[in-house]
C-alpha cells in the first residue's frame, strides 16, 4: 500500500486569516494518510485543527486533548497535532518547555497509527533518502518568516531545513518494512498571493508490507 505523508507548521492565528481555508484547500488536494501540525490554536473560541480538517478524511487529535493542564500560551501560539486517515492512539505528550523559555507550549505528541496490513514503523530521514536539494522549510524567500529569520538569526541569506518525517526502520519491525518512494516540499509557494504560514511543509510518499512468516 502506498502512504503519504506531510508535516506543516501552521503558524497559529498569525496572519491573513484567509491562510486557514488554503492550507485546508491545500489539504484535500494533497490528501495525505498522516499528518503532522505544529502551532495549531485549540481553544473554545478557535478550534484551528476542525478548521484545518473540515471535508477530509482525517482524524486529529490536539496536544491539549491529551493533558492534563494546559500550558501557558497556548490559546496564542498554539501546539502540536496529529491527524491520520486510520484511528489512532495516543500513547505518549512530552512537554518540551525548558527553564529559560517556560512560556513555550509546544510539545510532543506521540501517537500509533495501526496501517491496514503492516503495522507500523519508523525512522528513516524522507528528505535525506529521496529528497531534492537542501530542502530548506524556513527561509528567507518566505516573506512571512523573513521578519522573525532578520530579528533572531540575522541572516540575509538563512535557509534552513526545521521540518522533517522520519519512517521506519527494518531493524525495530522486521516484518513490516517501508519504502519511501519521493520526498518534496509542499506549501512552499503562495497560494492565491498568500503564504499559507512561515514555514513550508514537508511532503512524502512511500509504500508499505509486511513479510508474513511461513
Amino acid at each position: 500500500m502506498q502512504v503519504c505523508i506531510l508535516t506543516l507548521n501552521v503558524q497559529n492565528t498569525e496572519g491573513d486569516p484567509r491562510r486557514h481555508a488554503l492550507i485546508n484547500r491545500e489539504l484535500q488536494r494533497l490528501d495525505p494518510d498522516l499528518v503532522a501540525l505544529q502551532e495549531v490554536v485549540h481553544t473554545p473560541e478557535c478550534d484551528q485543527l476542525d478548521e484545518l480538517l473540515a471535508g477530509t478524511d482525517l482524524h486529529g487529535t490536539h496536544q491539549a486533548q491529551a493533558m492534563a493542564y494546559t500550558p501557558p500560551w497556548l490559546d496564542r501560539y498554539g501546539g502540536t497535532a496529529v491527524a491520520s486517515r486510520w484511528p489512532h492512539r495516543v500513547v505518549e505528550v512530552l512537554d518540551l518547555r525548558l527553564h529559560d523559555a517556560p512560556d513555550v507550549p509546544w510539545c510532543t505528541l506521540a501517537v500509533i497509527v495501526d496501517l491496514p496490513g503492516a503495522g507500523e514503523v519508523l525512522y528513516h530521514d524522507v528528505w535525506a533518502t529521496a529528497g531534492d536539494g537542501p530542502g530548506a522549510t524556513w527561509t528567507v524567500d518566505n516573506p512571512t518568516a523573513r521578519a522573525v529569520i532578520d530579528q533572531i538569526v540575522r541572516q540575509p541569506t538563512h535557509r534552513r531545513r526545521l521540518d522533517y518525517v522520519f519512517i521506519g526502520s527494518a531493524h525495530a519491525h522486521p516484518r513490516a518494512h517501508c519504502t519511501i518512494k519521493t520526498a518534496s516540499l509542499a506549501f512552499d509557494q503562495p497560494l492565491e498571493g498568500i503564504w499559507a504560514s512561515d514555514h513550508s511543509g514537508s511532503w512524502s510518499t512511500s509504500t508499505s508490507a509486511t513479510t508474513r512468516e511461513r
